[in-house]
């Protein structure tokens, strides 16, 4: 099932969870798997507000929305992605925030799993802090090498 957008009400009280997943099917054959969970802790927003995720078909990464919101305290982010292309051991695999101007920065995480096959590379984030959405433009974190 294709889900490449979620959208949920985050409350002041509650917070919440949005989720999005897709599976996409290559040029080959492959079968490329996604999914994200970002979860906002109770009173990180001052007032109730619709939060949207989209997985990026075109690049390993995630967009959200409404732009310029900011966190009281960071909402925690786990995006899976199974079966990319292969990369290669000597390359390093990060994540990162892409402001407006295309500056990238590195968000603290818990845990960034590579999981390199012989045909494909699977990547697992776990608890990255998302601490605010850009202002002007889709907020986007990605994988990047």
């Amino acid at each position: 099932k294709e889900d490449l957008t979620g959208t949920e009400l985050i409350t002041v009280e509650h917070g919440g969870v949005v989720k999005a997943k897709f599976e996409l099917t290559t040029s080959t054959g492959k079968k490329v798997h996604a999914r994200a969970e970002l979860r906002v802790p109770d009173h990180a927003v001052n007032q109730d507000v619709q939060i949207t995720m989209t997985l990026a078909t075109d690049r390993v990464a995630v967009e959200f929305q409404p732009e310029g919101l900011v966190f009281n305290e960071p909402a925690r982010l786990d995006f899976h992605v199974n079966h990319l292309n292969q990369i290669p051991e000597d390359e390093t695999v990060t994540f990162v925030f892409v402001d407006e101007n295309g500056n990238t920065s590195s968000p603290t995480y818990e845990d960034l799993d590579v999981h390199r096959h012989s045909d494909h590379t699977d990547i697992h984030l776990k608890n990255a802090e998302i601490s605010h959405f850009s202002i002007g433009h889709f907020s986007i974190y990605a994988f990047g090498r």
